[in-house]
């Protein structure tokens, strides 16, 4: 619905050059001048409106445009952060269809005022301890402890100040529950080899390097035994906390079906439900489907990221994530930074939980996900 008002809204904001301070404005309404419209604009920055304002009455009749100046003042910008431009268009009197806070037509734009981040070193503290045996690395020191299991190769325990955060090993993941459309064209059959080849990746290879008292670096190289391939992980483990990981696949020569998904899956303890970021929502959004999502900072638990259809299927995600992070009642929690924009996702329970089974004599009803002791991001 979201969507379709958003393509369907009857004003039309276009930038025309953002160095002039220029917008094309077009009235698309059969009948009404947009005189009988408020147009307002703000800047954020995020999550926080850093100004705003409103212009003057736009005499515009039906099936015209105009440019018009904005007036915008200039930014200080600060290393960094990303500015959007918000211009909405609100009723100057209620009716029996809306009030004056209802927003007719809106469009962002992302701000020429962004600053490039400066590069950091971390932030030191304590020198890592890397010790290792039969079974594990383990990397510590007084405020971080992280373990990786040498039998499977996973990051298998990451606990920060005395938190821990998983509650099981963090694995690949080539796959995503099925929507309505993917079962019409049958994706779950055609592709069902990636079902498990994050699962039942092998461990093929594991080095660690200490490339100084505040770094370690962790390289784990994995068989896909399922989809004949290989894919790749590199942790680089920061004495402060920060882990930045990598990952990558290396096809074979198998000739394989469509990869409905590439990343990474963290189980988490239940405690860590408060979701929050920045990027695309607040509903969830696809990469075909977040022209109404305004890119902001939001927050909500991580039950309600994931919408109820008819039919249980993939949902919860979120694009165009600049970071997400994940709390506790206490404040804690842990936040996930991409290099390029995210593709991320969160959910109360299980994923497999959707499984469509053509066997089963009934569906699984989205309404009927029960929140679990887990958070399936």
């Amino acid at each position: 619905v979201y969507e379709v008002k958003k393509v369907y809204q009857n004003i039309h904001f276009k930038a025309v050059d953002f160095a002039s301070d220029k917008v094309q404005i077009t009235n698309l309404f059969d009948f009404t001048n947009l005189k009988e419209y408020r147009i307002k604009w703000k800047i954020k920055a995020d999550g926080k409106i850093v100004d705003q304002g409103t212009l003057p009455e736009i005499d515009l009749h039906p099936h015209q445009d105009t440019v018009i100046s904005l007036g915008l003042p200039k930014i200080n910008a600060e290393s960094g952060t990303e500015y959007f431009l918000w211009i909405e268009a609100f009723p100057i009197k209620s009716n029996t269809f809306f009030n004056e806070d209802h927003v007719i037509a809106w469009e962002q734009f992302l701000f020429p005022a962004t600053k490039e981040k400066v590069k950091t070193n971390p932030v030191a503290s304590g020198p890592l301890l890397l010790k290792e045996n039969e079974s594990a690395i383990t990397i510590s020191n007084t405020d971080l402890s992280l373990t990786f299991n040498k039998i499977s190769g996973n990051l298998s325990n990451f606990n920060f100040k005395g938190t821990p955060f998983l509650k099981e090993d963090l694995q690949l993941n080539f796959w995503r529950a099925v929507t309505d459309n993917d079962i019409g064209n049958s994706l779950q059959v055609r592709c069902a080899v990636w079902k498990n080849a994050g699962s039942t990746a092998k461990l093929k290879t594991i080095t660690t390097k200490q490339l100084n008292p505040q770094q370690v670096q962790v390289d784990v190289v994995y068989d896909l035994t399922d989809v004949s391939s290989q894919s790749t992980i590199s942790y680089l483990v920061n004495s402060n906390g920060d882990v930045k990981v990598k990952a990558s696949f290396i096809a074979g020569e198998k000739t394989l079906p469509e990869l409905p998904r590439f990343g990474l899956r963290l189980i988490l303890n239940k405690e860590f439900e408060t979701v929050k970021w920045l990027g695309r929502g607040p509903f969830d959004n696809y990469n075909d489907r977040n022209y109404a999502a305004a890119v902001d900072v939001y927050e909500m638990s991580a039950s309600n990221l994931f919408h109820p259809y008819p039919r249980a299927q993939e949902s919860g995600n979120r694009t165009d994530v600049r970071w997400m992070a994940l709390s506790n009642s206490k404040g804690q929690g842990i936040m996930a930074i991409g290099n390029s924009l995210l593709n991320a996702g969160v959910l109360h329970f299980d994923m497999r939980k959707m499984d469509f089974d053509h066997n089963k004599r009934q569906n699984v009803h989205g309404g009927s996900m029960a929140d679990e002791d887990l958070i399936w991001w």
